[in-house]
């Protein structure tokens, strides 16, 4: 019932993040066992589910007959990958690499390949975001070649990570990566008191409205922007 109050951005944030962080301290309270043990500890990636469902009510509007929302096996690039000559000759050996996305603004595109008349598909992502309870050094560095991965596949998606408590030293850089942004939703929140910290409603509503000036941004437009400003990148 909870999440039937999640999300009204536009018209009532301040009630949809108290929901959802009314929710978190429900589950925290009961994921323990009587001994106060976790049932569910943070390496089970429950609760990373928790916003993974978030995100789907954020984005609902967008889906549609053509658009999906929700976690996929993203596109990454397609590949050659023929046994020996012979099958060179005779077959495409076209194959299919993808990488795993917890929520995702996507699109399927059907590939026949016409040689056997093998069908294929890929789920091409415009919004791809990663869902973590923490982040530390070692999940960033998969977090960057996941990001190439997908940028490789469609140079236009917008990769995101969105996470409660950021562990990673300060001093690392990600800048040259190909993540676009990562959003804390504790700033303040350190292991020792990361339940205490409610989610952040001003970082909600920025997830929010960055993603919306992304998918209603002209992505590429080269004519315009020399016409314009005699460049062509914008």
């Amino acid at each position: 019932m909870i999440f039937i109050l999640i999300f009204d951005i536009v018209g009532n944030i301040e009630k949809s993040v108290n929901c959802w962080n009314d929710y978190l301290d429900f589950v925290r309270k009961k994921n323990k066992a009587a001994d106060g043990t976790l049932i569910f500890s943070s390496q089970s990636k429950f609760e990373p589910t928790i916003l993974e469902e978030v995100l789907y009510r954020m984005f609902k509007e967008y889906e549609s007959d053509k658009i999906k929302i929700g976690g996929i096996k993203a596109f990454s690039n397609m590949f050659f990958s023929p046994s020996d000559f012979v099958n060179f000759q005779e077959h495409s050996n076209i194959k299919i690499n993808t990488t795993d996305q917890d929520f995702a603004i996507y699109k399927q595109v059907d590939i026949l390949i016409t040689d056997n008349n093998t069908p294929a598909n890929a789920f091409v992502p415009v919004l791809a975001v990663e869902c973590k309870t923490y982040l530390d050094k070692i999940m960033l560095e998969d977090s960057v070649a996941t990001a190439e991965k997908i940028k490789n596949g469609n140079p236009y998606c917008r990769f995101c990570i969105v996470v409660e408590r950021y562990d990673v030293d300060r001093k690392v850089d990600i800048k040259n990566s190909r993540i676009d942004q990562i959003y804390i939703l504790k700033k303040d929140a350190k292991k020792s008191n990361a339940d205490s910290i409610r989610i952040a409603k001003d970082v909600v509503k920025l997830i929010y409205e960055d993603t919306k000036k992304h998918l209603n941004a002209t992505w590429v437009d080269i004519e315009k922007s020399i016409r314009e400003k005699g460049i062509v990148f914008e």
